[in-house]
């Protein structure tokens, strides 16, 4: 009985060792950054920002484009991902009569952090 136990240990054991958790695939940027994403620079935290799946993007804190243009307030924000490098952000007003452009190169992605720069500007998106 002790043998038996002994025994049935070391296989869960080896089992245990042998199984090794699947790495994730990022697979294509358009659907890998639909969530939330903590966003930083060298000049820290820049905020939490939310890409959804119908192209809305929730950017309260400004992180990734400006709120205001020529003293119109840009509340509705989207986004469109053209190609795995490069991720396009619009903001403008709600009559649409005022808008502004950003469009970021992805530098590299994983499946948790997206690196974009904005006209030499680093930025890192981490998933939360």
């Amino acid at each position: 009985m002790k043998l038996f136990i002994t025994s049935l240990l070391c296989i869960t054991l080896l089992l245990t060792i042998s199984c090794k958790k699947d790495e994730c695939t990022p697979g294509n940027l358009d659907t890998n950054i639909i969530g939330s994403w903590n966003v930083t620079s060298v000049a820290g935290d820049l905020g939490t920002v939310e890409f959804h799946a119908n192209g809305t993007l929730v950017d309260s804190n400004n992180a990734l484009i400006a709120a205001e243009s020529m003293g119109q307030l840009l509340s509705e924000k989207t986004f469109m991902v053209p190609s795995n490098t490069t991720v396009h952000i619009h903001a403008s007003n709600t009559s649409g009569t005022t808008s502004i452009n950003n469009d970021y190169s992805v530098t590299s992605y994983t499946c948790n952090q997206i690196f974009v720069s904005l006209q030499g500007f680093n930025v890192i998106l981490t998933r939360n």
